[in-house]
């Protein structure tokens, strides 16, 4: 668990929360004020929140009763197009980067933090059940970031057999909720809910699945400007509302493989591997 929980935190913080990348968003971001701030981390708001809601739930089967445990590594892919790599500050007609665009032609604006075509995202996730068809699940991360203070991640959700309430139901169907808490320091905070249903098949060891849903996710900032003069607090709401997502796994007796799709405004591509029983 020791090894795994350390290999988790590589991954995170490969992807974009290591120190550099932390301090280079710190000092971007004070540069602006709120009007404009609003459209440099517009697209930062959307991938991460369509993100964190990804990865939830694969299998829809949940059994009645018995112990079973799954212990994964969920890996988040948002494509990042063209149009969310600028935007028009206040009061301007040129375009400029947002966080995820490239260096900045204009003297007064700052350069984006990742030139990048996509926003990855990997987390650990711990499901744990079942009682009568009900099972819980957590993600957990935090790490201790010396420029900016803690880096932390914290959810919950649970999640219940439709199936087994439905005589002869040839797909397994659940119905779940989820919750989730993202921080950076005191400057960054990210909130995710997510509810919805899933429908599964399995056939041998291949496991086909689809899923719809609605949710929500907030990106709260607080921070000083560059020069000291203000104090700047305010809040982003990610675009996705609703969501649907189709995928397909391995179901081996203690190794899991999923992959899905997720489409919404912000679409998402995921997978996972899993180990449990």
């Amino acid at each position: 668990m020791k090894k795994f929980l350390i290999i988790v935190t590589a991954i995170f913080l490969f992807v974009g929360y290591n120190n550099s990348y932390s301090q280079n968003l710190d000092k971007t971001i004070s540069q602006y004020a709120e009007d404009n701030a609003t459209g440099y981390l517009q697209p930062l708001a959307d991938a991460f929140g369509a993100n964190l809601n990804s990865g939830l739930s694969r299998s829809a089967h949940i059994s009645k009763f018995g112990l079973h445990i799954d212990l994964s590594l969920q890996a988040m892919y948002s494509p990042i197009p063209d149009d969310k790599k600028k935007f028009i500050p206040v009061g301007e007609s040129m375009e400029v980067p947002t966080i995820f665009g490239p260096e900045s032609s204009a003297e007064d604006y700052p350069d984006g933090v990742w030139d990048t075509d996509f926003f990855p995202l990997a987390v650990p996730q711990l499901t744990i059940g079942s009682v009568m068809g009900t099972e819980a699940i957590f993600r957990y991360f935090a790490y201790e970031n010396k420029e900016i203070g803690e880096i932390k991640l914290y959810g919950w959700g649970i999640r219940h057999s439709i199936s087994q309430h439905i005589p002869l139901c040839p797909v397994d169907i659940a119905a779940g909720f989820f919750n989730q808490k993202f921080s950076i320091g005191s400057y960054v905070e990210a909130n995710a809910l997510f509810y919805g249903l899933q429908v599964s098949k399995k056939i041998s060891i291949l496991l086909l699945y689809a899923g719809v849903g609605g949710e929500k996710s907030t990106l709260d900032l607080n921070y000083e400007l560059e020069d000291g003069s203000e104090n700047i607090s305010f809040n982003l709401d990610g675009e996705n509302k609703t969501r649907m997502n189709i995928g397909i796994g391995l179901d081996f007796k203690y190794v899991k493989l999923y992959a899905d799709y997720n489409l919404a405004p912000q679409n998402v591509i995921s997978g996972s591997i899993g180990f449990g029983f």
